[in-house]
């Protein structure tokens, strides 16, 4: 029986993950999409909050998944 140790909350939230920046021009702003977090994603408004608006529901969507038990990927790379 091999018995191994969930990483730490903390190792989860060092890893980068790719995500996917696509123009919502019904919207307007931009939709962020993480393809390995299934439905981590947001809408921003200006293309300047991207990077810290995909940080924030990153850690977000980790942090939920970890404190509800469920499984978290390890980031894909293309």
């Amino acid at each position: 029986m091999v018995i191994t140790k969930r990483p730490s909350l903390d190792e989860y939230l060092k890893l980068e993950y790719p995500f996917n920046v696509i123009a919502a021009p019904d919207t307007g702003g931009y939709v962020v999409t993480f393809p390995d977090l299934s439905g981590c994603t947001t809408h921003v408004e200006r293309i300047d909050d991207v990077g810290p608006m995909a940080d924030e529901i990153r850690r977000l969507w980790i942090r939920t998944e970890y404190e509800d038990d469920e499984d978290i990927p390890l980031p894909s790379y293309p």
